[in-house]
């Protein structure tokens, strides 16, 4: 569809988050092997997410359907701030399990009890294109792997037990 997030930007220049049920939504993501436009779509995530009042955001979110999502969570009395730009994530290990309610910003008003890994071992690229291999647990497991799932086409509203 695009061939990067420049060509990606010239043709969204005021890309929108995507709701449910979007079939891009749907998709699984492609790798990231062209990173030309990634420093100006990235800033563009951060004020959407922002702006959404969210705490991460996969580009296929926004229409941009490669492997790329962004993670801020921010800093409180009880845990540590959390910024993550991971291009080609991937988890390499699990460990526990954690449940808690999600929200999606593609999903509007749904909060969905959510079982996952307590703690994780991911690897991606930054957007320096640096390889980062790091262990992160609680929440940002969490957020980590919510993203993840957007990017091969699982919402939220996937794990509603009927």
């Amino acid at each position: 569809m695009y061939k990067n997030a420049k060509d990606f930007l010239e043709k969204n220049p005021s890309p929108v988050v995507l709701q449910e049920p979007h079939p891009l939504l749907r998709e699984i993501s492609s790798e990231i092997k062209d990173l030309d436009g990634m420093k100006a779509l990235i800033p563009v995530m951060v004020r959407i997410m922002k702006e959404e009042g969210g705490i991460g955001l996969a580009a296929p979110q926004i229409g941009f359907n490669q492997r790329l999502f962004i993670i801020h969570i921010p800093e409180t009395e009880n845990r540590s701030e959390t910024k993550i730009v991971a291009i080609n994530p991937v988890v390499l290990e699990k460990k526990g399990s954690i449940c808690l309610e999600e929200g999606c910003l593609s999903v509007d008003g749904k909060l969905v009890p959510v079982e996952r890994s307590a703690q994780i071992l991911v690897e991606y690229e930054n957007e320096s294109k640096q390889k980062v291999q790091t262990v992160l647990s609680g929440l940002a497991a969490v957020c980590f792997q919510h993203e993840l799932d957007h990017l091969n086409g699982v919402l939220i509203s996937d794990y509603i037990k009927v």
